[in-house]
């Protein structure tokens, strides 16, 4: 899997609108993008797997309004993380505050575990960053926001 953040996202896989009022229509909500974009073998696939992911524990950190839902999949064609911003949901019935952020990671099966964890965890320590998350809520274009993830290679040490 490619370590620059840069490499996974594009203009394509980004929503600074997202209309999701929960954690389920958010994951539906960015596979579409990810579908649109062309980045999976089967839509339907992904999201189950994703939802599996989910049942096992949440993705969603209450005390810092984000969200990284995720899965290792054959229905993912190549590497992608999608992003969406929201006015803020409860993620699921769990949530005590309200999500805002949102990073929905695909990973070919064929890819090694290793690096899908790396990845996974670079992101999550990089969304730790006061800062990091600042510029993602302020962001007023796309750019702005793949500008801001591609910075996570520094804050979480990837590469």
């Amino acid at each position: 899997m490619p370590t620059d953040f840069r490499e996974l996202i594009d203009d394509r896989l980004i929503t600074l609108d997202l209309k999701s009022e929960n954690g389920t229509a958010a994951i539906e909500e960015l596979a579409s993008l990810m579908d649109q974009a062309g980045k999976l073998r089967s839509r339907a696939d992904f999201v189950q797997a994703v939802y599996q992911r989910e049942a096992l524990t949440t993705t969603a950190t209450d005390e810092w309004g984000i969200a990284i839902p995720h899965a290792r999949s054959v229905a993912v064609k190549e590497p992608a993380i999608c992003f969406g911003r929201s006015c803020g949901m409860l993620w699921d019935d769990e949530s005590a505050n309200l999500v805002q952020l949102v990073f929905l990671i695909a990973v070919p099966a064929s890819k090694p575990s290793s690096d899908y964890i790396e990845t996974l965890a670079a992101l999550a320590r990089a969304l730790v960053d006061d800062d990091f998350r600042k510029r993602l809520m302020e962001a007023h274009s796309k750019e702005q926001v793949i500008d801001a993830i591609a910075s996570a290679n520094k804050i979480g040490k990837v590469g």
